[in-house]
């Protein structure tokens, strides 16, 4: 009785051991990946929509200036934007690096392109439209920068808790496939007859919790409603929410199917 009590505790901590290695892993492959990140942003138009989201509150402001809209033409290109988000997100994932993008040449365009519109105009300006486009400017170098970096302020408090997330989910995911197998070997020793029962147990059990998770999401949340920041990147959040959903679930079946396999071979190794 002892035995098969003390048996039922492991299966109960196996189960836990098994969970937490499943979404270290997930975890691990999906929001602390870098390459994952890189993948997903294409695959979700992020760069080209961040783009045309810039060009918009670009022109927003030049009307609001007085300039004519053709001083935006090629101040900036999909191609910079999409060196300066891989530049954004490198940053973000690597310990000892620096950010850059392309701020300064996009002022250096605007303002040649100004001052071609001045003279073409023969037009001479006065101290308080000299400071306008000196304001105006500088608000368009701003918005630029915001649309790649969103809050440059708190980019590094960002930085250091993914790297820290990162290396205590390295950590926490080596020891909970070592204590799986460690938990595994006891149960094996303990009772080695009904292993694949107590075994087949924490599958299902496993299976039916991450299985669980994707119903939960389906029945009761809206991930698709998500709004953060701007339309881009909520549709990139929630494309990597259902990444991390679909993996669940996967791995959910997996473990289920496994599971009732062993159910029914532990049956008939019991029965003989």
């Amino acid at each position: 009785m002892a035995k098969r009590i003390f048996s039922y505790i492991m299966v109960l901590i196996l189960i836990g051991t098994i969970l937490v290695s499943i979404i270290t892993t997930i975890t691990s492959q999906t929001i602390l990946n870098e390459k994952y990140i890189l993948k997903t942003l294409g695959k979700v138009n992020y760069q080209k929509e961040i783009y045309n989201q810039i060009m918009e509150t670009f022109k927003d402001n030049t009307i609001q200036s007085g300039l004519e809209e053709n001083v935006l033409e090629g101040v900036i290109t999909e191609d910079e934007i999409n060196e300066d988000i891989n530049n954004f997100i490198h940053y973000l994932y690597e310990k000892d690096t620096t950010i850059s993008i392309h701020e300064q040449d996009v002022k250096n365009r605007l303002e040649e392109n100004i001052n071609k519109q001045i003279e073409e105009k023969e037009k001479n300006l006065t101290s308080e439209e000299e400071e306008a486009i000196e304001t105006y400017v500088n608000t368009i170098v701003k918005i630029y920068k915001n649309g790649i970096e969103y809050s440059g302020e708190k980019i590094s408090l960002v930085k250091d808790m993914l790297i820290k997330i990162d290396k205590v989910a390295s950590i926490v995911m080596i020891v909970s496939y070592i204590l799986t197998v460690v938990i595994l070997v006891l149960i094996i020793v303990i009772n080695k007859k009904r292993t694949l029962k107590y075994l087949s147990i924490a599958l299902l059990t496993v299976g039916i919790l991450l299985i669980g998770v994707k119903i939960a999401e389906v029945n009761s949340v809206s991930i698709n409603n998500i709004l953060i920041l701007n339309k881009a990147f909520s549709i990139f959040i929630i494309t990597v929410i259902k990444d991390i959903m679909l993996s669940c679930l996967i791995s959910g079946i997996v473990s289920m199917v496994l599971g009732i396999v062993m159910s029914i071979i532990s049956g008939k190794t019991i029965d003989e």
